[in-house]
Order: structure tokens, then sequence, then C-alpha cells
């Protein structure tokens, strides 16, 4: 290890799900790819339209919390599609959710306080929470409770250096959605011990039964909440996301932003402008394909009796394997049977969780043929 450089960057990897992706390219594979987190939906003519009158107007600096336009419009996308009624002022921009994260989690972290984190989850909760100096802890989402998180597990895990709660809602890589009783009883939980709430809520706009309820509905004092245009506007590489911070803390979120970014670029802030603000038409196509895409994979694994979880949000659905399966080793076979998968690994840092995730961007028949490899290596 070099020692010039720190601990806990040092001990970072690649994710496994960039370690499939680099698999295929040495190897020089052709598999079928069920395991990319991005939606495989165009973005919308009036989207590209915006990118293309952006790129020849303003080229300086915008404010680091966001453009006016840009949170108004943001607050206006909320109070629209969620019923939230936010002052853009609680409104800052991130380069994409992932970097909205890193804020939070700078914002609000002390050396060695500790984040409740699920598992499985997202892999940047915990390397991240690592990077701002704390601690995260656990705390576990089981299959057999449809991957809901349990008021027991979180209150055993509360220790005096407990800083907040992580919530994912609709859930990556579960596709589960929080119940807003489920909700109440976390804000419950934390406004008793005095604990902060981050809420990922990257595919709030990607739920399919039923509306995602926002953790902002039920605590808006202590929850900050994170937004990305990224998957519902198939803009995964334009970098916009935002957070919705308590009242009166988003200029402190601000000054942490600047020093990361010193500001979001001008051309994806106007491009997130004409998403929120555009015609809705393609949002909802992009949500009913994937919603006829989990039913056609849940139809499939009943019909060969295959346990399973219906995702009620998202697009990805978790496959089981045998318990005590090397995750990894059975991506990493899969890939010579010609099926891309991510490992769960990826979402617990434990080479033996037993199960995989699938994501649904992709068409029907594909997604079948990629089941049938998975069945004939581990489910016969």
């Amino acid at each position: 290890m070099n020692t010039l450089i720190a601990p806990v960057p040092a001990s970072l990897r690649q994710s496994d799900i960039r370690l499939i992706g680099q698999a295929i390219h040495s190897r020089g594979l052709s598999p079928i790819r069920l395991d990319i987190g991005e939606p495989d939906l165009p973005a919308s003519p009036h989207v590209i339209e915006a990118a293309m009158l952006a790129a020849g107007g303003p080229t300086s600096y915008t404010p680091a919390a966001g453009t006016d336009a840009f949170r108004d419009a943001a607050a206006d996308y909320l109070r629209v599609r969620h019923a939230l009624e936010v002052s853009p002022d609680d409104i800052v921009i991130g380069n994409g959710a992932t970097g909205a994260l890193m804020s939070c989690f700078q914002l609000l972290t002390r050396a060695g306080d500790e984040w409740l984190v699920p598992v499985p989850a997202f892999p940047c909760y915990r390397t991240q929470i690592a990077l701002a100096g704390g601690v995260a802890v656990g705390y576990p989402l089981a299959a057999e409770h449809d991957w809901i998180p349990g008021l027991a597990d979180l209150e055993d895990r509360i220790t005096s250096r407990t800083r907040g709660i992580v919530i994912n809602t609709p859930g990556n890589p579960t596709g589960a959605v929080i119940p807003a009783e489920t909700l109440s009883a976390i804000a419950g939980l934390a406004g008793r011990r005095g604990l902060a709430i981050l809420s990922d809520e990257v595919y709030a706009d990607m739920a399919f039964d039923a509306p995602a309820v926002s953790a902002l509905a039920v605590d808006r004092a202590r929850t900050f909440s994170v937004f990305s245009l990224s998957k519902t506007f198939s803009m995964t590489g334009w970098r916009v996301g935002f957070t919705v911070a308590p009242p009166g803390t988003g200029a402190q979120l601000a000054a942490v932003n600047s020093q990361n970014m010193a500001s979001a670029n001008s051309v994806a802030q106007a491009v997130a402008i004409a998403a929120l603000t555009g015609p809705w038409a393609d949002v909802e196509t992009r949500r009913e394909t994937f919603a006829r895409r989990r039913d056609a994979v849940h139809a499939w694994l009943g019909e060969r009796s295959i346990p399973h979880t219906t995702p009620g949000g998202a697009f990805y659905q978790p496959l089981p394997l045998q318990s005590g399966t090397d995750s990894f080793d059975a991506a990493m076979s899969l890939l010579d049977d010609g099926v891309a998968l991510v490992p769960g690994r990826a979402f617990v840092e434990s080479a033996a969780q037993p199960f995989l995730r699938m994501s649904l961007a992709a068409d029907i028949p594909i997604l079948l043929d990629g089941l049938a490899i998975v069945e004939q290596r581990f489910w016969r």
C-alpha cells in the first residue's frame, strides 16, 4: 500500500458492478447485458433540444446551490408530482445523486459518527460515509419481509455515536417501496433519538403499483432527501441530482458544494429545467415499460416456482441463489454462459450474499433469455 495515500481511500476498490463490466471488456465477451443500472430508453427529444440550445448559451459559473431557475423548477416538480411544498431555498443541486449524497454526508458527519445503512444497498453509502470520517453500521433488509426495514433492527443498532439513518425508496437493488407507515415509524424513532434521516429517492418516479411516498412527507425537520434526473429522464451522463434539505440548512449544504465542485455546469442545469418542466409522456412510457417487464419476469419465475420478491419500483429484480453461494463467482460463471448480472456482494460486502441483481433495462425476450441461462446453471 502506498504510504502517501490516506487509509480510507487506499482501502477503496472498484465496485463489483464495474468489475463485471471490466471483465466483459477484458475477456472480449458479448453477453446479454442485464447488469447495467440505467434506462435503455432514450432521453426525450425536448431534453436533447434543450441541451443543444444551452450549449450555445452562457458558460460562466453558476451558484453553488444551483441556478434560481433550476431550484424553482425542482420545487414545482416536487409540488406537482409528489404533493410536497418545498421552498426553492431548501433545494441544493448535486453532481448527480452520488454527488448530492456525498455533500450530505460531509455536512452531517463528525469523526467517528455512525450511520445506519441498509443491507443490501447502493454501495456508495458505505464508502462515502467512510470518506466523510464516519462508520457505516448495517441494518438488514430481508427478502421474507419484502426488503422493508424493521424498526427493531434499527433500534437495536443505535448507540451514542449514531448520527443518522439512511433509507432508500424505491430501493436499489431490491425494488422495494417503503410504506408510509414504516416511514412514519422511522421518523418517530429518529425524532426520539435526535437522528438525521438521509433518504435516497432517486427512483421516486419509477414506482409501479402506487406512488412512492417521500420521507419528506412525514418529517421535514430532520430529513435530507436526494433526488435525481438520471433514471427518470434517461439522463445518467448529465450528472444532475438535488437534495431537499431541512428548512434553514440549504445554505450550509451549498457551502459544502462550493468546496466539492464550485458549481454545477450551466448546460446540465438548463437541460434539467427542460426535463422537469416539459412533457411527462415519455416518463410515463418508461415507467409503464419497466412495469410490464417486471410483470413478465414475475410470471416467468412464478411458473417455475422459483422463490422471489416482486419489486414495487426502480427497475431491478433480485434473483435468488442457494444459501452460501458466492455471488461474485456466480456472476463471473454466468458471463461464460452468456449473461451479465450484478453479484449481491456489490451491495453487502459479503461474497456469500445469495442473490444476483437483474436490471430490467432490456426488452422482455432478452430478459427471459437471460433468466433461462440462470435457470440452467443454478435453478435446475
